[in-house]
Formats: structure tokens, C-alpha cells, sequence
């Protein structure tokens, strides 16, 4: 398996750099593999991570995330998946509202 990929029953995480952790939860635990028009190449780019884990949780660090999952099996939510990027507070379900939307809806598909 991928060093950069953590598999934790229903939840996967993949440390693909130091700015961006793909969060995944699957009930029926399949996963998807294929590249997508976000993340083409999702294969580890030797960025320095680290985990810690308890019984309950599952922490990840990165230069610029650090990142907690409260492993209670259930479907990734504020109270389960928060943690810190780049200084500031984040969870699961926060709206960045500097988001723009990407331009895959003026793409000419």
C-alpha cells in the first residue's frame, strides 16, 4: 500500500502534500483509486508527515496541517474531522467563502 495513504475502517486519508490531505469515508469501505480533474497525480510527493493515534483518534501532521479524526465510525462530520490549516481553525462542513467555485462549469467538456 501507498506510505501516504491511512486506512482507518470506514475513513481513508491521503497525504498527498504538505498543503493537501484527501479526506474519504466509504460505508461499504471501496475506495476510489482513479485520478479525477482535482487531483491527477495523487501519488505521494515525499512530503515529511506524521501520525499519532489512540484507541479513539487519529491525528495527522504535516508543515501546514494538522489534522484529528475521532474515529467513532461514523460519516465525517464537524464533531469527528476538524483540526488547523496554516493557522487557522477548520472542520468538516466549515464554507470557505473565498472559494470560487472552480471554472469546471464554464468548461467546454
Amino acid at each position: 500500500m501507498n506510505e501516504s495513504i491511512i486506512l482507518r475502517d470506514k475513513a481513508r486519508f491521503t497525504v498527498i502534500t504538505e498543503n493537501l490531505i484527501r479526506l474519504e469515508y466509504a460505508e461499504n469501505r471501496v475506495f476510489c483509486d482513479d485520478e479525477t480533474l482535482f487531483a491527477v497525480c495523487r501519488a505521494h510527493n515525499g512530503c515529511a508527515f506524521s501520525v499519532e493515534e489512540t484507541e479513539n483518534t487519529l491525528h495527522i501532521q504535516t508543515s501546514a496541517i494538522a489534522l484529528t479524526y475521532q474515529k467513532d465510525g461514523k460519516p465525517f462530520s464537524a464533531e469527528n474531522l476538524y483540526g488547523v490549516i496554516s493557522g487557522e481553525k477548520w472542520h468538516f462542513g466549515k464554507q470557505n467563502k473565498q472559494n470560487l467555485g472552480g471554472t469546471l462549469s464554464t468548461a467546454k467538456i
